[in-house]
């Protein structure tokens, strides 16, 4: 298994809970699962990460899990000076599971679109109406009157 597949299941469960301690957790049971899933399964690796890591965030309740503040980063992780995480984490607490999901595996990780509509199991039309609605939400939080205050940029 590569680094950068490594560093996106560290990124998926970082976005979803915002708490280093428990998105490592998960992360590495993740990790385990993909790594047998990858021997046994003839699909792209990719695919694999986003059902294994979507499984593990509907079995496991990790909503419930998810911190109002995290301590440190991941080192993975960097942030440009300035960066304001809070349009994100009120995202993460208002936003529907299926919005969280689109914009975390499309977004962040940068997962072709195709990609995540297969391994999610819906059309990318479907996925591209959820994103969307994703954004807009997002881009709402990021509002303080008529003015951007700032932008999450990772």
């Amino acid at each position: 298994m590569d680094q950068e597949l490594l560093r996106k299941v560290g990124l998926f469960f970082f976005f979803c809970i915002l708490d280093e301690k428990k998105a490592t957790q998960f992360a590495a049971e993740a990790v385990s699962q993909l790594y047998h899933k990858i021997q046994s399964e003839d699909l792209p690796s990719e695919v694999l990460l986003i059902r294994v890591c979507h499984q593990l965030w509907k079995k496991k309740s990790i909503r419930s899990a998810a911190g109002s503040v995290f301590s440190t980063v991941f080192s993975t992780v960097s942030f440009q000076d300035g960066v304001d995480l809070n349009p994100w984490r009120e995202f993460q607490k208002k936003a529907q599971d299926d919005e969280l999901m689109s914009v975390i595996f499309v977004k962040i990780l940068k997962i072709d679109l195709e990609k995540v509509a297969f391994a999610l199991e819906i059309s990318e039309g479907t996925l591209r109406y959820r994103l969307g609605r994703a954004l807009r939400k997002l881009g709402s939080m990021n509002q303080v009157g008529p003015r951007s205050v700032s932008r999450v940029n990772v």
